[in-house]
């Protein structure tokens, strides 16, 4: 008589096999994209801590060109790489433009909206009669002082300082990235020549260093802002 073993034999089906490896794949294929999208950031933010030093360094360069080159009435732009830094992917691009100022008539339109009455007039301590009016010619005489001083002071302003608008543009990967700064610079050799220029003011103060008993013509005094750069 004939006697058949029977092996038994152990092991994974098919299905078993499939569905492991669809399983690792998808873990791989998770690890591979968080690890690119590291290496992306780690990329961002190594490129725009360069565009930033850059951009700040360009900042200087410019400031130091208006000190040599002396303030331009008319709007300037200008462009170009950093490329002698070694980086000549990153450019960038800069506009230096004279800064204007509202007009007094503006600011008066201004606050009557607000509230006020645009005029500087105000009543006296009584409220009415002498007093109210003494009050309101006061007010429109001290309104009158800062009429006519307010175009020397916005003179002085408007040609000593300039804003500079920069703009650096770079690519991270095939996403191209741009950062603007904008930066008021101020010209100590502008102020002290439009104040040289600023007509001498009409009226005379009777407080505070009185009018000139020789005969001379008086100047009033305007405050000059501080020099340097405004940042």
């Amino acid at each position: 008589m004939t006697m058949t073993r029977r092996r038994s034999q152990s092991g994974f089906t098919l299905m078993e096999v499939m569905i492991a490896l669809a399983i690792l794949a998808g873990g791989l294929a998770l690890s591979l994209a968080a690890t690119a999208s590291n290496v992306r950031q780690a990329h961002r933010a190594q490129a725009l801590g360069n565009a930033t030093a850059l951009a700040r360094s360009k900042m200087y360069d410019i400031e130091e060109e208006l000190i040599q080159e002396g303030y331009q009435e008319l709007e300037q732009t200008m462009d170009g790489d950093f490329s002698d830094e070694g980086w000549p992917d990153i450019t960038w691009e800069a506009t230096v433009e004279k800064i204007e100022l509202p007009g007094l008539a503006s600011l008066q339109a201004a606050d009557a909206a607000e509230g006020g009455d645009g005029t500087g007039a105000s009543t006296g301590a009584l409220g009415d009669g002498q007093g109210g009016e003494a009050g309101g010619i006061a007010g429109m005489a001290g309104a009158g002082l800062i009429g006519s001083q307010f175009e020397t002071i916005a003179n002085v302003l408007e040609r000593s300082i300039r804003r500079v608008t920069l703009k650096v543009t770079w690519k991270v990967g095939r996403a191209e990235e741009d950062m603007t700064i904008v930066c008021y610079f101020t010209n100590r050799q502008g102020v002290d020549e439009a104040m040289s220029g600023a007509p001498p003011a009409d009226d005379a103060s009777d407080g505070g260093g009185g009018a000139d008993d020789g005969g001379g013509t008086q100047r009033q005094t305007v405050p000059r802002p501080g020099g340097g750069s405004l940042r």
